[in-house]
């Protein structure tokens, strides 16, 4: 599809050097504008110089890259680099992290139950007491706080806290690895301490972006400004106040004013929303209103009228029943022709709607209701890790043993997973002998990698890889017998396709040489689960839904307690909830579809009184029974 600048995307596309915030509201065809100005930068004679894209998204940052490459030879769409925060800083200190104590094989600690382990294991050598789940993720998130702050153990006022944050640090040196805050805390580090390094990635790249800008915390701000120095003075920032939805995570847009202050920035607007119609985009309007900190500029809307309704249900499961019937009837007759642009098509794929909920926990009977009636959907699970069968896993595990013989990680999975009596301190080798394996495909992935570590010395990454998907697969397709057994071997197929994807991803723009087992494991890490895999009508939080869109949105759970959630006990946090759901509203092109329930059934079996949410009132909406209007298109012949 051709790409025709309005006004005011062109005037972006054209800006050469210098600072810049450009305020793009959603579905404003940033992502085109930016690949767009990229691509002039990058036009006229070869130069040394690199442009660094920074995105929050893996999808964010696979999209600018192919859509670069679609428009720019080889040679010169090379000179992109289009990363996540995380994935820069890996690539950082994979080349300079032994100035801060950083090991090339360091294991990246992405499962949360890694990160439970450690804390664990951290907190049993100061001599506290065994901590539940709960309180350690507590404590794991209270550590990142201080990460993300730039606190060192030391530093921390909360004298136990910072023993234990201390010990935690130890722990992962001890099994060379580090977890997510790390990366981007010991990337600062490099910048901030050895100005040789910083000068030498400003001396590449010439022009940074930073998409997303509005989920930009401290320790990212800082790493900005430490790689930019006194002298980088072409940055521009891409974002969406109103849809900073990571506070929790440490995001602030208090980090755009100053990065303003700090590099002399002038500001841009972007006010169209290309994606959705104009009731859609009115109801946005009238949200984001009430947040009296938005400096909002009034956005326009395409040609398209759209639609929008909201409904009450008296239990959860007749607000299910609404939006499934809802669903099967866009499914069968697809949506009305008045609510669309002039020769939109009205039919309607299961992947173009999207159930969306505050959280995983008010999806459950949209889940059981979906199931019932047989509608194939697609869960975006929350669930930690890219792998979900335990074949995968155990494959990865290997994997990480045979990169970091230190990490206790994989060995304390592996004991767990297959009920072994061992230690984290037996060795690789003895650990993996220790397992039964009845199955011929895992005795067949374990002979593949005892017989590996036996060999001793440098693992060729590009034959051990190979051969780990080669088995996987051909365990996949062994005949299934049983639900649960036909399910495994489901999830199997669908993690045989993903590590083969990642595989090519990964050793696509690495030379031969350079690749290591190390290098896959870290892209593996930073890659995250697809919101987009698999097929089906799209169920799934709305912060899994951030950047996505859908020709047909339900929102659900609308009431207090649910959306804006229970925790929200202050005027910033529901702000917060405010914009988290201007962005599920903002994810609907076409229609957009609010409901909730009257009352829910707590987890004793008392039936609880839901209150509407305050956002339907600040929308201008009123919620009414399903029978007193049309909400789905009429049936067609």
């Amino acid at each position: 599809m051709s790409f025709e600048a309005t006004t005011q995307q062109q005037a972006i596309i054209d800006l050469d050097a210098g600072c810049f915030l450009v305020e793009a509201p959603p579905g404003s065809g940033k992502t085109q504008v930016l690949t767009q100005r990229v691509r002039r930068l990058l036009s006229g004679p070869p130069q040394p110089f690199r442009v660094l894209a920074l995105t929050f998204t893996t999808k964010a940052a696979e999209t600018l890259r192919s859509r670069v490459s679609e428009t720019l030879p080889r040679e010169t769409s090379s000179r992109v680099t289009a990363e996540t925060f995380h994935s820069f800083a890996l690539s950082v200190l994979r080349a300079y992290g032994d100035r801060v104590g950083f090991a090339p094989t360091a294991t990246i600690y992405e499962r949360a139950a890694d990160r439970r382990d450690a804390l664990s294991q951290a907190i049993a050598a100061e001599g506290f007491a065994p901590r539940t789940r709960e309180d350690l993720d507590k404590i794991l998130y209270r550590i990142s706080s201080e990460k993300r702050a730039l606190r060192a153990p030391d530093e921390v006022s909360d004298s136990e806290l910072a023993t234990i944050y201390g010990a935690y640090q130890r722990t992962l040196v001890d099994s060379n690895a580090c977890d997510f805050d790390d990366l981007l805390l010991l990337t600062w580090q490099v910048f901030d301490q050895h100005q040789r390094v910083a000068e030498h990635y400003r001396q590449i790249y010439r022009y940074i972006l930073i998409d997303e800008a509005q989920d930009t915390s401290r320790v990212q701000f800082e790493i900005l400004r430490a790689l930019c120095g006194t002298s980088h003075r072409s940055v521009m920032l891409v974002a969406d106040k109103s849809q900073g939805i990571y506070g929790f995570a440490g995001a602030s847009t208090e980090f755009l004013e100053e990065f303003v202050e700090c590099f002399s920035a002038q500001r841009l607007t972007l006010s169209h929303n290309f994606r959705s119609a104009q009731a859609i985009v009115h109801l946005a309007n009238r949200l984001v209103v009430h947040d009296n900190r938005l400096r909002q500029p009034s956005i326009e809307a395409t040609d398209a009228k759209g639609h929008v309704d909201a409904f009450v249900r008296n239990t959860e499961e007749a607000e299910a029943e609404l939006v499934v019937q809802g669903v099967q009837e866009l499914l069968k007759s697809g949506l009305r022709p008045e609510w669309l642009a002039q020769g939109e098509q009205h039919r309607v794929s299961a992947e173009e709607i999207a159930i969306l909920g505050r959280s995983r926990f008010c999806l459950g009977a949209i889940l059981a209701a979906l199931s019932k009636r047989q509608i194939k959907h697609f869960l975006a699970s929350s669930d930690e890790g890219l792998l979900e069968s335990s074949a995968a896993r155990l494959a990865i595990d290997c994997l990480r043993l045979l990169n970091n013989p230190r990490d206790r990680a994989p060995k304390m999975a592996i004991i767990k997973t297959w009920g072994l009596d061992g230690t984290s301190a037996d060795e690789p080798l003895a650990l993996l002998r220790k397992i039964q394996a009845t199955d011929v495909g895992i005795a067949k992935l374990l002979l593949l990698f005892i017989q590996s570590i036996e060999k001793g010395g440098a693992v060729d990454v590009n034959s051990i890889v190979m051969a780990c998907i080669g088995t996987l697969e051909e365990f996949a397709q062994r005949p299934s017998v049983g639900e649960v057994e036909s399910a495994e071997a489901d999830r199997l197929r669908a993690d045989v396709t993903t590590l083969a994807d990642r595989w090519a991803q990964y050793r696509g723009p690495i030379a031969p040489a350079q690749r290591s087992i190390g290098g896959f494991l870290g892209a593996l890490a930073l890659s995250g689960r697809s919101v987009i895999a698999g097929e089906g009508v799209r169920v799934m939080s709305i912060h899994a839904a951030k950047g996505l869109e859908f020709r047909a949105v339900f929102l659900v759970g609308m009431n207090e307690g649910t959306l804006p959630d229970f925790r929200a006990d202050s005027e910033p946090k529901i702000n917060e909830e405010r914009r988290s759901a201007y962005v599920a509203v903002t994810r609907a092109a076409r229609l957009l579809i609010l409901t909730r329930s009257a009352t829910r059934t707590s987890s004793r079996g008392s039936v609880l009184t839901q209150n509407q949410s305050r956002f339907i009132g600040e929308m201008g909406l009123e919620m009414k029974p399903r029978e007193q209007a049309g909400a789905s298109p009429p049936e067609r012949a």
